[in-house]
């Protein structure tokens, strides 16, 4: 077994350039927006929140059931030119693998979503402005980054009813909040017939301080819950997350969220509506009053075709104590290549 899959990875080593089957894909989004944060309003021509993008991917065929894959996706933006496309050093700043798939499942190299965030994206069908997503603990609280760098993940089988990853980043995950962490995230998650559910948890080692600088031992982690249900051409879904930061010297904070959506299918077209709540933020336990939020969206696609769509997004967040709420009203195009 083990020169089995030693074999496919001495070969992937050995591939040339990959460049055989190279599948070009893509999005552009944008979209005309209002919107009002409390204190100023604005309108103006925006690259929208399901961000426009360019990627590459492909596969090779190793032959007795393996095959390697990889992929290379980096967000431009239409809108100003500052995408990390017009920056050499910022190919790749969405997704970037390599890796091996087979039998046992599929192993990669490289950067992109993590099994936590692949979890809380089934919660996040907004195409609009505001960052609605359901990944609410990164949206206030600064807890975990949408994706992890210098990483390793793998996917096992997909069985019947079971679907389980993991992903582990070594010593080398950097970002605005990050200074050099390891890192791990895993989801284990069950369908069947009409209903899914998932468990995701995921930690971060070694997070800045709120000075900036790097705080040895201080650690951030996250759990989620969820529940779905389809009923064609229906979909609701529930999700509760729970996200907290301690170590280094510092006060622990945390903070619980809900989630709720209802999803309405017409063909390629969709409707969906959204609700979001966090509680106050707690720290070292203690529960810091008007520190909460209520964060909703209410949005509208309608497809000209597999490829292109009409977005119509409204929503807004309701903060309490002195920030500020804020509303937004989005129409765009977003079309898939």
């Amino acid at each position: 077994m083990r020169t089995r899959l030693l074999a496919p990875l001495v070969s992937l080593l050995c591939l040339p350039a990959l460049a055989e089957g190279v599948q070009i894909y893509g999005a552009v989004n944008m979209g005309l927006v209002w919107l009002d944060n409390g204190s100023t309003q604005q309108i103006k021509v925006e690259n929208l929140y399901a961000l426009s993008r360019l990627g590459f991917k492909g596969e090779h065929d190793l032959g007795e059931g393996y095959r390697t894959f990889w992929k290379v996706e980096t967000q431009v933006k239409p809108d100003d030119g500052n995408g990390a496309a017009f920056n050499p050093s910022g190919w790749g700043n969405r997704e970037a693998w390599v890796g091996v798939s087979g039998q046992f499942g599929r192993l990669g190299l490289g950067r992109g979503y993590h099994p936590y965030q692949d979890m809380a994206n089934l919660f996040d069908w907004h195409e609009g402005v505001a960052l609605f997503g359901g990944f609410a603990i990164n949206l206030h609280d600064r807890l975990l980054p949408a994706r992890l760098d210098n990483g390793i993940r793998y996917d096992c089988p997909t069985a019947s009813m079971w679907r389980c990853a993991i992903h582990l980043s070594l010593g080398e995950n950097r970002g605005a909040d990050v200074a050099a962490s390891d890192a791990w995230s895993t989801y284990l998650q069950w369908q069947q017939g009409g209903w899914r559910s998932a468990l995701a948890l995921a930690r971060l080692d070694n997070l800045r301080s709120p000075q900036g600088l790097p705080q040895a031992g201080r650690q951030s982690r996250a759990a989620l819950v969820s529940l779905a249900y389809t009923r064609a051409p229906w979909e609701i879904g529930v999700q509760q997350q729970y996200g907290r930061t301690r170590g280094g010297g510092l006060m622990s904070q945390g903070r619980l969220t809900r989630q709720a959506y209802l999803l309405h299918r017409d063909g390629l077209h969709q409707w969906k509506a959204s609700v979001m709540q966090g509680d106050d933020r707690r720290l070292d336990g203690l529960r810091q009053p008007d520190t909460g939020f209520v964060r909703y969206a209410l949005g509208r696609k309608h497809a000209f075709s597999a490829r292109t769509a009409l977005i119509l997004e409204l929503g807004g967040e309701q903060a309490e104590g002195a920030t500020a709420d804020q509303r937004y009203l989005t129409a765009g195009l977003l079309h898939y290549f």
